[in-house]
Protein backbone atom coordinates (compact mmCIF):
# COMPACT_ATOMS: atom_id res chain seq x y z
CA UNK A 1 0.00 0.00 0.00
CA UNK A 2 2.87 2.37 0.92
CA UNK A 3 4.40 1.82 -2.43
CA UNK A 4 1.03 2.35 -4.27
CA UNK A 5 0.58 5.84 -2.58
CA UNK A 6 4.36 6.81 -3.47
CA UNK A 7 3.92 6.04 -6.83
CA UNK A 8 0.50 7.97 -6.95
CA UNK A 9 1.99 11.21 -5.20
CA UNK A 10 4.85 10.82 -7.59
CA UNK A 11 2.50 10.66 -10.67
CA UNK A 12 0.82 13.76 -9.09
CA UNK A 13 3.26 15.94 -8.54
CA UNK A 14 5.01 15.31 -11.85
CA UNK A 15 1.57 16.31 -13.60
CA UNK A 16 1.23 19.58 -11.86
CA UNK A 17 4.94 20.13 -12.20
CA UNK A 18 4.02 19.24 -16.16
CA UNK A 19 1.88 21.38 -16.70
CA UNK A 20 2.70 24.01 -14.61
CA UNK A 21 6.31 24.75 -16.17
CA UNK A 22 6.06 22.61 -19.61
CA UNK A 23 5.64 25.77 -21.71
CA UNK A 24 7.88 28.20 -19.56
CA UNK A 25 11.30 29.10 -19.73
CA UNK A 26 13.64 26.92 -21.22
CA UNK A 27 15.54 25.27 -18.46
CA UNK A 28 12.18 24.90 -16.85
CA UNK A 29 10.42 23.44 -20.23
CA UNK A 30 13.20 20.74 -20.58
CA UNK A 31 12.90 19.91 -16.60
CA UNK A 32 9.36 18.93 -17.32
CA UNK A 33 9.90 16.64 -20.48
CA UNK A 34 12.48 14.93 -18.38
CA UNK A 35 9.63 14.82 -15.82
CA UNK A 36 6.96 13.61 -18.64
CA UNK A 37 9.34 11.13 -20.00
CA UNK A 38 10.03 9.69 -16.12
CA UNK A 39 6.31 8.95 -15.92
CA UNK A 40 5.93 7.94 -18.90
CA UNK A 41 8.94 5.29 -18.01
CA UNK A 42 6.97 4.40 -14.67
CA UNK A 43 3.61 3.50 -16.96
CA UNK A 44 5.51 1.79 -19.54
CA UNK A 45 7.35 -0.50 -16.56
CA UNK A 46 3.90 -1.08 -14.47
CA UNK A 47 2.77 0.57 -11.87
CA UNK A 48 1.51 -0.60 -8.47
CA UNK A 49 -2.10 -2.09 -8.21
CA UNK A 50 -4.24 -0.68 -5.57
CA UNK A 51 -4.57 -2.94 -2.52
CA UNK A 52 -7.77 -4.29 -1.49
CA UNK A 53 -8.84 -4.19 2.02
CA UNK A 54 -9.12 -7.38 3.79
CA UNK A 55 -13.08 -9.18 3.69
CA UNK A 56 -14.41 -8.94 7.23
CA UNK A 57 -16.20 -11.59 8.09
CA UNK A 58 -18.73 -11.33 11.56
CA UNK A 59 -19.55 -14.39 13.15
CA UNK A 60 -22.61 -14.43 15.73
CA UNK A 61 -23.49 -16.91 18.04
CA UNK A 62 -26.84 -16.24 20.19
CA UNK A 63 -26.68 -16.76 23.83
CA UNK A 64 -27.97 -20.46 24.65
CA UNK A 65 -28.04 -19.99 28.17
CA UNK A 66 -26.42 -21.64 30.98
CA UNK A 67 -25.73 -25.25 29.47
CA UNK A 68 -25.68 -28.40 32.47
CA UNK A 69 -21.91 -29.58 32.25
CA UNK A 70 -20.89 -31.44 30.49
CA UNK A 71 -22.64 -30.97 27.26
CA UNK A 72 -21.00 -34.06 25.83
CA UNK A 73 -19.02 -36.81 27.06
CA UNK A 74 -16.38 -39.48 25.45
CA UNK A 75 -15.99 -42.67 26.87
CA UNK A 76 -13.33 -45.24 24.98
CA UNK A 77 -13.20 -43.65 22.09
CA UNK A 78 -10.80 -44.64 19.24
CA UNK A 79 -10.35 -42.69 16.31
CA UNK A 80 -7.99 -42.32 12.96
CA UNK A 81 -7.82 -42.02 9.56
CA UNK A 82 -8.25 -46.01 9.25
CA UNK A 83 -8.08 -48.98 11.34
CA UNK A 84 -4.13 -49.53 10.61
CA UNK A 85 -3.23 -45.27 11.22
CA UNK A 86 -5.27 -44.67 14.76
CA UNK A 87 -4.86 -40.82 15.57
CA UNK A 88 -6.20 -41.50 19.74
CA UNK A 89 -7.37 -44.56 21.05
CA UNK A 90 -9.28 -45.27 24.15
CA UNK A 91 -9.97 -41.27 24.70
CA UNK A 92 -12.17 -40.14 27.86
CA UNK A 93 -13.34 -36.86 27.95
CA UNK A 94 -16.02 -34.42 28.52
CA UNK A 95 -16.30 -30.97 27.35
CA UNK A 96 -18.63 -27.63 27.50
CA UNK A 97 -20.00 -26.54 24.87
CA UNK A 98 -17.01 -25.14 23.28
CA UNK A 99 -16.55 -28.91 22.20
CA UNK A 100 -19.48 -29.50 19.81
CA UNK A 101 -17.48 -27.72 17.00
CA UNK A 102 -16.37 -31.20 17.18
CA UNK A 103 -19.88 -32.91 16.48
CA UNK A 104 -20.32 -32.23 13.00
CA UNK A 105 -16.41 -34.07 12.68
CA UNK A 106 -17.28 -36.88 14.61
CA UNK A 107 -20.80 -37.34 12.93
CA UNK A 108 -18.82 -37.85 9.64
CA UNK A 109 -16.34 -40.17 11.32
CA UNK A 110 -19.10 -42.12 12.66
CA UNK A 111 -20.93 -42.05 8.99
CA UNK A 112 -17.32 -43.74 7.01
CA UNK A 113 -17.33 -46.63 9.83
Amino acid sequence: MKKFRWEQDQISNMKEYIARFGHGSAKLARQAQSKEKTLDKMVRGGLTEKVQGDHVVRLRFTDVGKLPPPVLQFADVTFGYSPERVLYRNVSSSCLHACLLWVPVLQMLSDKS
